[in-house]
Formats: structure tokens, C-alpha cells, sequence
């Protein structure tokens, strides 16, 4: 969910792999509008995206799946803050986010859910990016938000 620019998607899939295999975007992933919930209204959110892999994709107990999908995002300047929430349960859940203008924004970083796992974790900040990685489990609605702010302030 986010405010709508003019002339440019919000949301953007670079990649996705599965197990190293690229994953076709064009064939592999749909795009779609989706409504707006009373809490993205609230917040003046006027766009909802969401992007749905449309193979099946069998995970078993006893062989792990990694999935990468590297993302950009647009925001319009008065939206600071991006949150990654995860669907479903997740074990080793990495976040990497940076930003191009970093000589005019820097950024913060918090996790939520288990948060003493996050704690522990490679929180690398520099001007321009972060890393925050969950080492064990975490679960539906657990994530990290990053807010960009105006180095001036």
C-alpha cells in the first residue's frame, strides 16, 4: 500500500529466485490492484499492489526453500516509513533496504515480533543502506520498518 506518484509504479519485482533459479516474472507473477483497507485509507494510501506468484510452490519439513525477491520501491517525500511484514511463518528472514539519495537521507530500522532474536542479528547501517536479519522463526505479521528521515533535522 501507498500513496500513488504520478507517472511511476510504487512498487517494482527486480528479481525472484527460488532455490538460485530465477523465477520468470512475466509467465510466474501476476500484478494486481487490490482494496484499500480502512487503516490504508486513514493513511491517505491510494494505492494497493500486490504481486502473486501463480505456480505452486510445495515446501517440505525437511528441505528448507529460500526465496529472494529483490524489490524497488517509490515513495512520495511526506511517506517516511516502509513496512515488511511477512504472510506467512518464516525461518532466516533477511531485510536489506537502501536508498539512492543518501547524502539527503539517512535511515531507521526496527524489528517487531521477536524482537530479541532481531537484536542479535547483523544490523549493518551505513549512509546508505541497512541489514537486518532473523537468525530462528519468525511469524505471520512479525517484520521490519525502515523510515527514511531528512538529514537537516
Amino acid at each position: 500500500s501507498s500513496k500513488k506518484i504520478d507517472g511511476m509504479d510504487s512498487y517494482e519485482i527486480v528479481s525472484f529466485e527460488i532455490d538460485g533459479k530465477k523465477v520468470d516474472l512475466k509467465q510466474n507473477v501476476q500484478k494486481k490492484s487490490i482494496r484499500a483497507s480502512n487503516l490504508d485509507e486513514q493513511n491517505e494510501y491510494d494505492m494497493n499492489i500486490q504481486y502473486v506468484y501463480n505456480k505452486m510452490l510445495k515446501v517440505e519439513k525437511s528441505k528448507p526453500k529460500t526465496v529472494v525477491v529483490k524489490c524497488k520501491t517509490r515513495t512520495a517525500r511526506d511517506d517516511i516509513s516502509s513496512t515488511f511484514r511477512v504472510k506467512k511463518p518464516c525461518k532466516n528472514f533477511s531485510l536489506v533496504y537502501s536508498i539512492k539519495q543518501h547524502d539527503k537521507y539517512r535511515l531507521g530500522v526496527d524489528a517487531f515480533g521477536f524482537l530479541d532474536d532481531a537484536d542479535e542479528s547483523a544490523n549493518n547501517i551505513s549512509d546508505s543502506n541497512i541489514n537486518i536479519t532473523f537468525n530462528d522463526w519468525i511469524f505471520k505479521y512479525d517484520g521490519v520498518v525502515v523510515c527514511i528521515l531528512d538529514k537537516k533535522s
